[in-house]
């Protein structure tokens, strides 16, 4: 078959010659409106200009610049959101994003809230991972005081800070943990609790949710005091260790916060698949690992592209409206297992 013309073009979009060319050229006149009908024509003849017709429709579109701060890359928890973000502002429909992602690998809060008004002076808008602390609240006041909106991702800040939230109910994570051990462990035993840093609100607020679980239904288990991993693996790997020693009778561990492919090594080295309830958060390698040889029991965890759709949108409608109330993204979550994955 002969390949579709402009004329074959122009008569499926129901236009005039010239105005598709017009769309081809790539005039400044041409509406949006009219390149979105000649791009669907093009796609139901199969003309062979869809990319450029496509190239015109993104060139009508506003650009927005937006900053996003991560922990260090070396983490694949991070370096898969910052893949993930990059993929969903390739594909953003209302504007053309361009973004400056990076990945932090001093977590001293001086050091964040640096990374933070550096970045933020470069773009529109900030979404941020996060502690909460007096210096990172101060580099927010600053931020927005230049019309700069920041947004707190996955871990929350403090709401007199006023800073808009994408992330989960880590209320009722900690809770849904609670419950999948209350009711996996074979007996009402000592439960220990591995958290990265409690200035991640979104690590208290899961043990907070943990604990409130098991006073109010399960009042029989002993939870021991949170032990700090301080995100590194390799403090996860000696506290786990020194956990399991000195409670040869653990029934159940709770990784709340960073270190989990160190805790999993440690319950692989001690060997206590099947006897100890491994509950920890997210899905990346480590993870799957550990649910598939067993020494994790179950993961929550955040879905990532849609926490990159929902942070995208927001930073987008914090440049278009001087509206940031009710800009808080609740997002639900994932339980992973062995048998789901």
């Amino acid at each position: 078959m002969a390949r579709p013309t402009i004329k074959d073009l122009a008569a499926a979009a129901d236009l005039s010659v010239s105005t598709v060319n017009r769309v081809l050229g790539g005039h400044a006149s041409v509406r949006e409106v009219t390149i979105q009908q000649v791009l669907a024509a093009a796609e139901k003849i199969g003309f062979y200009g869809v990319h450029a017709i496509e190239d015109r429709l993104r060139a009508k579109k506003p650009r927005h610049r937006f900053g996003i701060l991560l922990q260090e890359s070396r983490a694949d928890f991070y370096r898969t959101i910052g893949e993930t973000f990059r993929e969903v502002a390739r594909n953003f429909q209302t504007a053309r994003i361009e973004l400056v992602i990076s990945h932090m690998s001093d977590l001293s809060p001086e050091a964040v809230a640096a990374s933070m008004l550096k970045v933020g002076s470069e773009v529109d808008a900030l979404a941020v991972v996060a502690a909460q602390h007096p210096l990172i609240t101060d580099a927010i006041t600053k931020l927005r005081a230049k019309n700069k909106p920041v947004f707190a991702l996955i871990s929350g800040m403090s709401s007199s800070s006023g800073t808009p939230y994408l992330g989960l109910d880590n209320w009722k994570v900690g809770r849904t943990a609670a419950w999948s051990i209350a009711h996996m462990a074979k007996r009402e035993g000592e439960i220990a609790i591995l958290v990265g840093n409690h200035r991640y609100r979104c690590q208290e607020m899961n043990e907070a949710g943990f604990r409130s679980y098991f006073r109010e239904y399960a009042p029989n288990f002993r939870l021991l005091e949170p032990q700090s991993t301080y995100e590194s693996d390799s403090i996860a790997r000696d506290v786990t260790e020194r956990i399991l020693d000195q409670h040869p009778n653990l029934e159940a561990i709770y990784i709340a916060g960073g270190g989990i492919g160190g805790a999993l090594e440690a319950l692989r080295a001690k060997r206590s698949t099947g006897r100890v309830v491994a509950v920890g958060h997210d899905y990346f390698a480590a993870v799957k690992e550990g649910l598939l040889d067993g020494y994790l029991t179950l993961s929550l965890a955040n879905n990532i592209e849609l926490l990159a759709e929902k942070t995208l949108d927001a930073l987008y409608q914090s440049v278009t409206s001087s509206n940031l109330e009710k800009m808080d993204q609740i997002l639900p979550f994932y339980t992973f297992t062995r048998e789901s994955i």
